[in-house]
């Protein structure tokens, strides 16, 4: 059986996400970076930009589900949500892989995978 932490404080870009504030508040902030701030080509930034917004819009999708979670739910409705978070995060962890093969460094691309390996469990330790 698999132990779920449920985490009061998650990293979204360079937003912290906090209980008090709301999903709205945190993808007003998280902002997919200006091309110019790419190291490519055009149409490697083009290649990088999409990675990134598909990558953001599944963890964010992903925190808003943690989030949904709430003390009076009961242990079914809280495995469905661990369930559903985990395949959120597992869907955006590719696309900043992505991202950081197109863009090595970028430091919101690092947060990014952090925040998903985190999620999932994933260590240096952990294949």
């Amino acid at each position: 059986m698999k132990k779920f932490l449920i985490c009061t404080s998650i990293a979204v870009g360079a937003i912290a996400l906090t209980p008090s504030m709301s999903f709205s508040q945190v993808t007003e902030k998280a902002e997919v970076p200006a091309l110019s701030e790419l190291k490519a080509d055009d149409s490697q930034s083009k290649e990088f930009t999409a990675n990134y917004a598909k990558g953001v819009r599944y963890y964010n999708l992903a925190v808003e589900q943690l989030m949904s979670a709430k003390p009076e739910h009961n242990l079914d409705q809280t495995k469905q949500i661990q369930s559903k978070t985990m395949e959120l995060f597992k869907n955006a962890l590719p696309y900043f892989q992505k991202c950081e093969k197109l863009n090595p460094g970028n430091d919101q691309v690092k947060l990014g995978i952090d925040g998903c390996k985190f999620a999932l469990g994933i260590t240096s330790k952990t294949k």
